[in-house]
């Protein structure tokens, strides 16, 4: 692994103490307000009232960025952890509110065959 690689993957575990509302959808049921405990550019930790399951689809309604899908990667009573299938800048959420969303770089899904 070349040293820029490297430092980038620990640069995505960094993460960043916050306290923020944020709405997440589980089960396809209508969004839940939960409260952002920290942020790194490929997760989120969450408190909330839901109690979600691991490997579950989520999508997450961030300040500056929107609704963003991803799925939970653990749980501990009511805290979880977000996985985003997108990178996000975490300062952009930490940003006043602007009434528009900045839109993450998107990974490329399609397969190659």
């Amino acid at each position: 692994m070349a040293r820029e690689e490297a430092e980038d993957a620990v640069d995505d575990r960094e993460r960043q103490n916050l306290l923020l509302m944020a709405n997440v959808c589980l089960r396809g049921h209508e969004a839940c307000r939960v409260r952002v405990r920290n942020i790194s550019r490929g997760g989120v930790k969450v408190v909330g009232p839901l109690v979600p399951y691991a490997g579950e689809a989520v999508r997450i309604e961030l300040p500056n960025l929107g609704w963003l899908r991803g799925k939970v990667a653990w749980t501990a009573g009511e805290e979880f952890g977000i996985q985003l299938y997108c990178q996000i800048d975490p300062l952009v959420v930490r940003q006043p509110v602007t009434g528009g969303y900045v839109r993450p770089d998107q990974p490329d899904l399609r397969r190659v065959a």
